[in-house]
């Protein structure tokens, strides 16, 4: 009967031991009795085979999955057979080896010494996918696709590939050559997986000093981009600094009596509505744009602009330095977290640095100051420039934490959603300040 509890009843004579065991359970297999069935245990062995020819396979792992004895397990020897001892009682047992299917668990009750042979299904599995140039959009041939212990394959004339693997599993995997840099990702598979791969061609614009210099601190670090679009907040009342020295953000602000100016305004909302879009590909739009007042007088401490998601501008009147300054924060996996702009009194009728700014804010850096970057740069104070807009498309277009000179963060699967993917572990969070 179902939802019937097991019970073991046990008749004691001079001559016999009668015991008779009632199991029940649903379609799920056998539940573990609540408590031991008498004393005695017994043991499970059998046979694993390979289900398409017969063969005893040696080295298959043997696992018990629930109940009191779960973690009790025996590898096959030469002969395919198995045996795991002190056993008593309903559990599951499945099977397992590389090449091979995990069979699905097989519900026992052991009650006296018990055979269960397993037969295992051949693995029939790998990644397969289109291979395409990240920039032209274009399939290519010719590339060679590999999985280190598993074999490699070249993409066809349409550019197609296809290759199987040994196991289920999570596997790195690389793909490049020609004219092509050598990407090197992570695939999850089970079954044949659909894997796309974007290369980043070695030219047509693309240059991998000036996207090291600026996107990975001259290739020192990781990337650092948005993984959700954030909300821009302008905040409209100007501050002064209280707090901060000549050569960092300001620490301590007060809300002063005045409103910030109409055309630092004015400057946020343009650089918000035609800049972003280019400096990322199109993933940054600024679509939810705010303006936030504040009572005068009001003190807020720099660590206070950080907000989940939101990217604070804020004119500031400070005599301390001579610059505006970004900060943002990043994840474990590299995504930014958050972002604030404080713009100097100063460069109140700079557009330029306000785009710099910001554009420090979506994963833009200058390591070794704004006129050492190779190319003309929004970086350089150039506004968002065709180098920019490529080369921040490509950031865009790869996980955070990506290295040089094309290589995914671990925790990054190559045909998961990128929605899903891109976010990874978010760990602590690390700040970061630029001029």
């Amino acid at each position: 009967m179902l939802g019937m509890r097991c019970r073991v009843l046990r008749w004691t004579s001079a001559a016999i031991v009668l015991a008779l065991a009632i199991s029940c359970g649903g379609d799920n297999g056998p539940t573990a009795p609540d408590g031991p069935v008498g004393g005695q245990t017994y043991t499970l062995s059998g046979v694993v085979t390979s289900e398409s020819s017969g063969e005893a396979l040696r080295g298959a792992h043997v696992e018990v999955i629930d109940g009191r004895h779960a973690g009790k397990s025996a590898d096959t020897n030469n002969s395919g057979r198995y045996s795991i001892s002190g056993l008593n009682g309903g559990m599951s047992v499945r099977a397992s080896k590389d090449g091979y299917e995990t069979s699905p668990s097989r519900g026992v009750t052991v009650t006296s010494d018990t055979t269960l042979d397993i037969a295992l299904e051949d693995f029939d599995g790998g990644a397969e996918g289109i291979v395409t140039d990240i920039i032209s959009g274009a399939r290519v041939s010719g590339i060679d696709v590999s999985i280190p212990g598993q074999g490699s394959v070249q993409t066809s004339g349409n550019g197609r590939f296809s290759l199987p693997v040994s196991q289920a599993g999570t596997f790195p995997l690389r793909a490049g050559g020609g004219s092509y840099l050598r990407r090197e990702t992570y695939v999850s598979v089970n079954s044949f997986s659909e894997v796309d791969l974007e290369l980043i061609p070695d030219g047509m614009g693309f240059d991998l000093s000036f996207f090291d210099h600026v996107f990975r601190w001259n290739g020192a670090n990781p990337t650092s981009r948005w993984t959700d679009e954030p909300t821009f907040e302008i905040w409209t009342r100007r501050f002064r600094c209280e707090e901060g020295g000549a050569d960092e953000a300001c620490r301590r602000l007060v809300a002063t009596d005045d409103n910030a100016s109409a055309t630092f305004i004015s400057n946020a909302e343009s650089v918000i509505n035609n800049d972003l879009r280019p400096l990322t590909g199109g993933f940054v739009r600024g679509n939810d744009v705010r303006r936030r007042g504040h009572d005068p007088g009001t003190v807020v401490a720099a660590g206070q602009m950080f907000s989940p998601n939101v990217i604070v501008i804020v004119l500031v009147q400070n005599s301390r330095t001579t610059k505006s300054w970004a900060g943002w924060q990043t994840t474990g996996s590299n995504g930014i977290y958050s972002g604030r702009v404080q713009i100097n009194t100063r460069h109140l009728n700079s557009l330029c640095i306000m785009s710099h700014e910001i554009a420090h804010t979506l994963g833009y850096h200058h390591p070794d100051g704004q006129y050492n970057v190779p190319k003309p740069s929004v970086m350089r104070c150039d506004g968002p420039t065709a180098d920019d807009r490529l080369h921040g498309r490509i950031l865009y277009l790869r996980p955070p934490g990506s290295r040089t000179p094309d290589k995914d963060p671990d925790w990054y699967t190559a045909n998961t959603s990128m929605a899903t993917a891109m976010r990874g572990p978010i760990g602590g969070l690390t700040t970061h300040e630029a001029h």
